[in-house]
């Protein structure tokens, strides 16, 4: 019994010092840490984020999947707010009835020309999301935007053809109401 006594007023006297020393060496190490914060900023990077969408076109099963990641090669963007966003990369791939219509890399120098130069400095690639059918073509609807205020974006249709080919242009006027899944209608060929 008493060496149980003795084990536990050892511990208990081990643990007050090392909480003692805790508050010590935290007190006089926080400047340094608020100095280093400074000196070195962290960049933000966006979550990792992917979306696929089913669904029948031009007589074939087809899987839209969109990925987004930080794009390490990418831009840096400093922010109204001094802070630095990693710019994103989306991959689009389309695939209908076991063909890959598109696998592509878009990043926002995708849509340079359709921004000016203060612009393109300080927003990122947000996103891109399935839109609807038209014509026989699938659209998309891309999202260029301030990191910082998101209702300050540019918004982009991206057109992708049955054999493949892509086209953008900006769009003026973006539907800002989400798709409908239960009622989507498709103009098919």
């Amino acid at each position: 019994m008493k060496t149980y006594i003795l084990t536990a007023v050892l511990a208990t006297s081990l643990m007050l010092c090392a909480c003692g020393e805790k508050k010590e060496n935290t007190a006089s190490v926080a400047p340094a840490e608020s100095k280093t914060k400074s000196a070195t900023q962290e960049i933000i990077k966006d979550a990792a984020r992917t979306s696929c969408d089913t669904l029948e076109w031009r007589g074939a099963k087809t899987l839209i999947k969109i990925s987004r990641t930080p794009d390490n090669e990418g831009d840096i963007v400093t922010g109204e707010d001094d802070i630095k966003y990693l710019d994103n990369i989306v991959t689009l791939k389309i695939t209908s009835g076991g063909n890959v219509i598109v696998d592509k890399p878009i990043r926002k120098s995708t849509f340079r020309n359709y921004m000016d130069s203060k612009t393109y400095k300080k927003f990122v690639l947000e996103w891109i999301v399935f839109n609807k059918i038209r014509n026989g073509n699938i659209m998309l609807a891309a999202s260029v935007a301030n990191p910082i205020q998101e209702d300050e974006f540019l918004s982009f249709a991206i057109t992708v053809s049955p054999n493949g080919n892509i086209s953008i242009s900006k769009d003026e006027n973006p539907d800002m109401s989400a798709p409908d899944n239960d009622n989507q209608q498709y103009d098919l060929d």
